[in-house]
């Protein structure tokens, strides 16, 4: 005898419907709200995407999360089509159908599955999910205003089926839903600007949390982007990463001072920005002032990687109000070999209360640079990962380094590079003698200030040679 528990009712009649599409469509019309959620299970299960689109066009509550359901993600792309397919329907009416309460169709991967929450009786869920059963002939359904909410990528990712399907209703005159974006990605722009502007003007700008731009710019896009930028509020990160086209022969030095002030102006209202990111050849040599000093609110965040700085950049980087309390400072392949340690010893005391990341690798920083800057660094008490391969560096600054930097009862993860002294073997690599005599270092190094917990030679994950350490506690 099993001791499995037969089908119920409910169940077998769930399987039926199943079987006969033209049937489940018209029962939708009478079937009670809360044995709506349990029918999408069984419809996404099923993967009838014509039941699906229907549903879609039923739903008797306020809000359809529709990635609560999907756990394979394999049937996720033919489950959107079917749910765009039915939301497309509900934005070309102007009044709902009987029995559909839709206002939001949420695609986020990251909803809570705690919407309805169908106890085991069965009895309906308090939300605004009952059918519409005016008292009087007064009332009249109100018209519909639909909102899509999902994270929105300009490129050639998976979102490019929300995009199309917003692109799609742009090329045949009909009206967008309201968006709600909490991720903007713009990696390329396949769209005419037309199309473009129209998306973006549908966005609640207010809603995005986090922006990222890594396409190719012109300088039109530039102008054009920035009023919506002003209005994203309350954007929490940015990355800007895009190549700017040939920003030497195309633009005037003028023109790039008026480009990038309209732009960076527009940082002014961003109280609530904590991690910037700034990439490749987004700004050139000398602009870093402009793009910092409009932020007041202090960052957690700040990455400027494979860019050029000036003199001027880096005292502005040291002493700009809103990077007084990073915890996070990324500097990967930029080069400072001519700059002035001063400043940054000084941008070192200022956050060496809050600093846990610093990536300093291949920057081509001297030994005496490194020098001069070691005591602020050994200040940053909280620093747990610091990464400084690529650099010139001689045994004794390293090895000061481990002394000064590895406080008991604390976690961290260096990676760094070998001392000059380890080099001149053929063609000026490392030579085996010299390295083996630095191990030995090390080695005598580490019984004063406790061993690593892992120690790693690394010699072809970067682009130069590494010891990669781990001090767990």
């Amino acid at each position: 005898m099993s001791s499995s528990s037969p089908p119920s009712l409910f169940d077998l009649a769930k399987q039926r419907l199943m079987k006969d599409e033209v049937r489940a469509i018209k029962a939708l019309q009478s079937v009670p709200p809360f044995l709506v959620p349990p029918l999408m299970t069984e419809v996404i299960s099923s993967r009838n995407t014509k039941i699906l689109q229907a549903i879609v066009q039923a739903w008797p509550f306020p809000c359809l999360p529709l990635r609560a359901w999907i756990e394979d993600q394999q049937a996720y792309p033919d489950v959107l089509d079917a749910a765009l397919n039915g939301f497309d329907v509900l934005l070309d009416l102007k009044v709902p159908p009987s029995g559909c309460n839709l206002k939001v169709l949420d695609l986020r991967p990251d909803f809570i599955k705690t919407f309805w929450k169908l106890e085991s009786s069965n009895e309906p869920c308090n939300s605004q999910s009952s059918s519409h059963s005016p008292s009087s002939g007064e009332e009249k359904p109100s018209p519909l205003v639909l909102k899509l909410v999902t994270d929105l990528c300009f490129g050639d990712a998976c979102g490019y089926r929300v995009l199309d399907f917003l692109i799609s209703r742009i090329e045949k005159g009909k009206v967008l839903p309201q968006l709600c974006c909490r991720t903007l990605e713009i990696l390329r722009m396949p769209t005419t600007y037309t199309v473009k502007e129209e998306i973006l003007q549908n966005i609640h700008l207010d809603c995005v949390r986090e922006l990222e731009i890594t396409h190719s710019l012109k300088l039109q896009d530039l102008h054009s982007f920035a009023p919506f930028l002003r209005e994203m509020v309350h954007l929490n990160t940015l990355q800007l990463r895009p190549f700017i086209r040939n920003p030497c022969v195309t633009w005037a030095e003028q023109e790039m001072d008026d480009v990038y002030s309209r732009l960076t102006y527009q940082f002014l209202p961003l109280k609530q920005l904590k991690h910037l990111f700034l990439s490749s050849v987004f700004y050139p040599k000398g602009h870093l002032g402009q793009i910092l000093r409009y932020l007041d609110t202090p960052l957690e965040t700040l990455s400027i990687t494979r860019c050029l700085l000036s003199q001027s950049d880096i005292m502005c980087l040291s002493l700009c109000p809103c990077t007084g309390h990073l915890k996070c400072l990324d500097l990967h392949r930029v080069i400072l070999t001519d700059f002035n340690p001063e400043f940054f010893r000084v941008l070192l005391q200022r956050v060496s209360a809050t600093l846990e990341y610093l990536d300093l690798g291949g920057c081509s920083i001297s030994d005496s640079q490194f020098t001069a800057m070691l005591p602020a660094l050994c200040l940053c008490s909280k620093l747990h990962f610091f990464q400084f391969c690529g650099n010139q560096v001689s045994s004794v600054g390293l090895e000061n380094l481990l002394r000064e930097t590895l406080p008991p009862n604390q976690s961290r993860h260096l990676l760094l590079p070998l001392p000059l002294e380890c080099y001149g073997g053929l063609h000026g690599g490392v030579h085996p003698g010299n390295l083996q005599r630095y191990l030995t270092q090390l080695t005598l190094l580490f019984q004063e200030v406790g061993p690593p917990t892992r120690i790693c030679m690394n010699d072809g994950f970067f682009p130069y040679d590494v010891i990669e350490l781990w001090f767990e506690v």
